[in-house]
């Protein structure tokens, strides 16, 4: 089990549901036509440390080789789900199919130190003022601030707790996204008038949900205080994004709308074609590239060779950006779109807010 983050219920989590990073499990065949991208695998939970099978991607294992399995409990879990591996299939080499051949960053040119910095970084900004922001919000001192936002899933359940208190709708309650928006953001940013933000569409398999308002701040309290607790850092990538839209052709100072949503909404978006494509091809596949390194990162599966160390080259400006934790969503000819994650909730903490 590779040591991958993923988000559940607002929380993230290293490994899967059932098994943690590190954990030797047992693949069984192939059982639909997906190329071996999804099978199940049967290993010890990671709660109860019983055999336990599941439903995962290849992509999350490493360190694939054959075993002679003598266990019957684990045979009959292999039994239960899918199939046993037949001869056909112990014939072929799966390892291309699960990647195991090609998830090497410096097979592609990328220095290890790059590719590992980027990583800790996709779509996880530092956000240095988040402290300063609850402590200000929620009336905590600085020692309770700190401890708190530490951890930024539980700073989002509070906050989104605090946004739903008893009179958190006063004009004079910091709990309300204006009136925080107006506290926290300097005075630079409220009076630019080329700057503005919406949510993501609702996403489903079968369509996308029709656009959310565009406003001129976020419109949440968490996406507020996820955007003004990182004041460098949107700046930076502001200009970057810019600087990427120059190089390609594009009207440099062009409004910038910014899209907050959670993490794993912003990677479910960024997994699907983006809604603006250039009608140059050669610039659509640069955006296209470029939008794909935040998920290539995540995955842990590089696709495109390390950007150059050109001066305004635009593959070496978006790796800087996707450095900040930000991510570009699209380039046209009347706007800039990026992508901010907002503050993870922690589910757990805000249901037990709730209760009286």
């Amino acid at each position: 089990m590779r040591d991958l983050v993923f988000t559940r219920r607002g929380r993230e989590q290293r490994g899967t549901t059932r098994f943690a990073p590190g954990t030797l499990v047992y693949a069984h065949a192939p059982y639909s036509g997906d190329g071996y991208q999804r099978v199940f695998f049967t290993g010890r939970d990671r709660e109860t440390g019983r055999w336990a099978t599941s439903i995962c991607e290849t992509r999350r294992f490493d360190s694939w080789h054959r075993v002679a399995v003598e266990d019957p409990e684990l045979l009959l879990h292999l039994a239960t789900h899918g199939a046993y591996w037949r001869q056909d299939d112990l014939s072929r080499d799966l390892l291309p199919l699960v990647g195991a051949r090609l998830a090497d960053p410096v097979a592609f040119g990328w220095s290890p130190e790059l590719w590992d910095r980027l990583t800790r970084s996709a779509l996880a900004p530092h956000r240095p003022r988040l402290a300063e922001c609850a402590a200000i919000i929620l009336g905590y001192d600085e020692t309770e601030a700190e401890r708190v936002s530490a951890q930024s899933d539980q700073v989002g359940a509070l906050l989104a707790h605090a946004a739903r208190a008893p009179g958190s709708a006063s004009p004079t309650k910091l709990a309300r996204a204006l009136t925080a928006w107006a506290r926290f953001a300097p005075e630079p940013i409220t009076t630019t008038p080329d700057r503005f933000f919406t949510k993501l569409p609702t996403l489903s398999t079968r369509h996308v949900g029709p656009a959310p308002p565009i406003t001129r701040h976020p419109s949440t309290l968490t996406g507020v205080v996820a955007w003004c607790s990182d004041p460098p850092g949107v700046l930076t990538a502001e200009s970057l994004a810019r600087r990427i839209a120059a190089t390609l052709g594009f009207a440099e100072k062009q409004p910038i709308l910014w899209r907050i949503a959670s993490r794993s909404e912003l990677l479910g978006w960024l997994r699907r074609p983006s809604d603006v494509v250039p009608s140059d091809p050669q610039c659509a596949s640069f955006v296209s590239a470029m939008r794909n390194l935040v998920v290539d990162l995540v995955d842990s599966r590089p696709r495109a060779p390390a950007p150059n160390e050109v001066t305004n080259d635009p593959y070496a400006l978006n790796a800087e950006l996707v450095g900040l934790g930000y991510a570009l969503d699209a380039i046209g000819p009347d706007r800039i779109e990026l992508l901010a994650p907002d503050l993870p909730i922690d589910a757990d903490l805000r249901r037990a807010l709730r209760r009286p």
